[in-house]
């Protein structure tokens, strides 16, 4: 206990105030995250200002044996664990700096979607991100990142050009293409578990003009199954412009619903003519598809979304069979609680063409992934856990993007990472020996 106070001191000479312990002040606000059911009670929490400070704690955590978790948007159910020293990157590392001549960004890794997103719009440029604006860039992007215009773009991690990188050891390398580039491949998807990325350098895309809208039915299960195969049908010859998030959800003053979530790369003529027949499909109770600001549309749900509230949140990978479509509406139809929402979202367009073998993001080839999300209060968690983990269990259904639980089994990695687990944990073994990034999602263990 000594030795561990001494490094201590030492500690706090080198970081100053930029830490928080249980008991002191700010400790409480600086542990809450984004799912109120992950209470944790972290050893410490730092708010490192530079790579160097980022050095330190992780050495400092090394040397009192503690666990470290990363901290960006508080969205991860593993940026703050118990008993373990948090590094939290939103308080002093998030800037963002746009280059609209090179058609570059560089975010610091507690940069929030918002300030991304924010920042390009000025220069009516965008990088493929979230649909949450609350969501941490970082763990997004080290996780893959879908968002309203992947189809078009990629997928976050598509868009990464480089990335500056604090190893387990404490070491500042960057990473690209040209330097480290099975590491480079690596945090394109397994990113979380190699290191804390402090900076990120993304390309940017033109994005003159968005569209976005809703067709909205009443929820009937039949109808739901249908509309589903009509959409399948459609996104077999879809433009990549068009976005599409099949969505069962209930509205208060409308009851259960169907909802097509559209997003279109482009104007709204360009976007109706793309749509076609799915503008004529069913009877809706709303249909409406105009012009909108990008940044609008990621804020879209964020009151939705917001802090504080209890969720259960699972999803998984699939192609089309009216047996899993069954198996999500039935599902749906299920749920014991209101505030339940699935979401279906297209994947495809150049996602699975031009980026399919470059990056370590595992299950391009599904057209789809299908996310289940319950909101509950606390007197209701074993009904949203009981429900939650009673659905996606059909050996129809291909991976895992994230899950409920902590994964970090090696069924779980399995199920995320299939055939590239061994080459994962290869570049593991190489840049994190001693499994130093091991409370992360779907984390690669090392044999």
């Amino acid at each position: 206990m000594a030795d561990e106070d001494s490094k201590w001191a030492s500690f706090k000479n080198l970081i100053g105030n930029k830490v928080v312990r249980p008991g002191e002040e700010g400790y409480d606000e600086a542990r809450v995250v984004w799912n109120k059911d992950y209470n944790r009670f972290p050893y410490a929490i730092t708010f490192p200002s530079t790579k160097e400070e980022v050095s330190h704690v992780l050495a400092f955590a090394k040397g009192i044996n503690k666990t470290v978790s990363v901290r960006c948007g508080g969205h991860s159910r593993s940026s703050v664990i118990d008993d373990a020293i948090v590094i939290d990157l939103s308080k002093n590392m998030k800037n963002v700096t746009v280059d609209p001549l090179q058609k570059i960004a560089r975010v610091q890794g507690g940069a929030t979607l918002a300030l991304l997103d924010e920042a390009t719009a000025v220069h009516k440029l965008v990088v493929p991100a979230g649909q949450v604006s609350h969501t941490g860039v970082a763990g997004l992007t080290l996780q893959g990142g879908m968002g309203y215009v992947s189809r078009k773009f990629g997928y976050s991690c598509d868009n990464v050009l480089s990335y500056e990188l604090v190893t387990a050891n404490g070491e500042f390398i960057t990473v690209s293409k040209d330097s480290h580039p099975d590491l480079f491949w690596a945090l394109k998807g397994a990113g979380q578990n190699f290191g804390v990325v402090v900076e990120f350098t993304f390309q940017l895309h033109d994005l003159p003009e968005f569209t976005s809208g809703n067709i909205i039915y009443p929820f009937e299960p039949t109808f739901a199954k249908d509309c589903f195969k009509f959409m399948d049908e459609y996104m077999k010859t879809a433009p990549e412009e068009v976005s599409l998030y099949f969505t069962l959800l209930t509205i208060p003053g409308m009851g259960k619903v169907v909802n097509l979530d559209i997003s279109y790369v482009g104007d709204v003529q360009s976007c109706e003519k793309a749509l076609g027949p799915l503008l004529t499909y069913g009877n809706p109770i709303v249909k409406a598809i105009h012009p909108q600001e990008y940044v609008k549309k990621q804020k879209q749900l964020d009151e939705v979304t917001k802090y504080g509230q209890n969720c259960y949140f699972k999803d998984r990978f699939f192609d089309f069979s009216e047996d899993i479509i069954a198996e999500v509406v039935e599902h749906f139809n299920s749920a014991p609680l209101p505030r339940t929402v699935m979401q279906v979202m297209t994947m495809g367009g150049v996602t699975a063409t031009t980026y399919k073998d470059n990056t370590a993001f595992p299950n391009r080839q599904n057209k789809y992934i299908c996310a289940s999300f319950m909101m509950y209060e606390d007197n209701e968690r074993e009904q949203a856990f009981t429900w939650g983990r009673s659905g996606f269990y059909s050996q129809k259904f291909s991976g895992m993007y994230t899950s409920c639980e902590i994964t970090t089994t090696k069924e779980a990695s399995q199920i995320t990472y299939g055939d590239l687990l061994p080459r994962l944990r290869e570049i593991k073994k190489k840049y994190d020996p001693e499994n130093v990034f091991r409370y992360s999602s779907s984390v690669v263990s090392v044999e």
